[in-house]
């Protein structure tokens, strides 16, 4: 059975899991995917929209729910709603990567907590970013974000 780390499990007669280590082209194309991933979430917190648009291959879909087109008109309309928040910080878990084909895409998934203040206006949501990397000329970089929302709250301090 491949766990979400993309280990191969098997339980032996001593209870203990026999684990395949991934291969280091493996390990490093997820080091890429996990770090493109940690530049997405300092970028929006940070303003930098080059850093932003540096995660997405130049022909990128993103699928925010209220924007959905192109990584340089993802890039204009976020600036403009990140500019009306004091600050946001958001918070992405360890993804959940399974390559697929030849190994120069894959699908990942990652679980997300965004925090957003203005003034005294709270808002987190919780959400998944559903991805698909691909891996272009060496680089690994979001082909397609699709943001599935769970869960918006919204409090006034």
């Amino acid at each position: 059975m491949a766990s979400s780390t993309g280990a191969v499990c098997s339980t032996s007669t001593s209870r203990r899991p026999r684990v395949r280590e991934p291969d280091l082209t493996e390990l490093a194309a997820r080091s890429a995917i996990e770090r493109v991933l940690s530049d997405y979430a300092w970028g929006v917190d940070r303003r930098d929209w080059d850093r932003v648009r540096s995660c997405y291959h130049a022909d990128a879909h993103d699928d925010h729910g209220v924007y959905r087109g192109s990584i340089d008109g993802f890039v204009r309309y976020f600036s403009k709603v990140a500019a009306s928040w004091d600050l946001t910080a958001h918070y992405v878990f360890p993804a959940d990567i399974v390559f697929t084909g030849d190994g120069a895409a894959a699908a990942v998934e990652s679980k997300v907590v965004a925090h957003h203040v203005r003034g005294e206006d709270d808002l987190v949501m919780g959400a998944r970013y559903a991805d698909r990397f691909e891996r272009r000329d060496g680089d690994w970089r979001i082909a397609h974000r699709q943001v599935l929302v769970a869960w918006v709250r919204m409090t006034r301090n």
